[in-house]
């Protein structure tokens, strides 16, 4: 159903979104009060 290029395609879009989304929230937690800004 689903062709083998468009499903790696998908598939790195998400790990890029993910890894992105979870480096934004690495960032928020760390300018937290009592962190220390890079």
């Amino acid at each position: 159903m689903f062709n083998d290029e468009l499903l790696r395609t998908v598939r790195l879009g998400l790990v890029m979104f993910g890894h992105r989304y979870l480096e934004l929230l690495s960032r928020i937690s760390d300018n937290g009060p009592g962190s220390p800004g890079r």
